[in-house]
């Protein structure tokens, strides 16, 4: 009988050690994955950022353009009769 108490403890006590592993596994994969998540999002904030600033420097010289050939179009200022009216 004492032999029996003596396996089953140890059968418990072996079930309550790997369940404390998994705990432990488990609690460590979550903090991982919080910590890289919220290092994924500054990672892609600053691409975005990068990226916004890029497509603004490409574009800077068609808009320069395109704001040279509004000001100077023969459509705007006194010139246009519809300037006139409102429109």
């Amino acid at each position: 009988m004492v032999a029996l108490l003596i396996r089953e403890e140890r059968y418990f006590l072996t079930f309550c050690a790997v369940g404390l592993a998994g705990l432990i596994v488990w609690w460590t994969a979550m903090a991982y994955s919080g910590w890289s998540t919220r290092h994924l999002v500054e990672q892609v904030r600053i691409l975005a950022s990068e990226r916004d600033n890029a497509q603004a420097r490409a574009l800077e010289p068609v808009i320069g353009l395109l704001l040279d050939a509004v000001t100077n179009s023969p459509m705007i200022g006194a010139r246009n009769p519809f300037c006139a009216l409102g429109y």
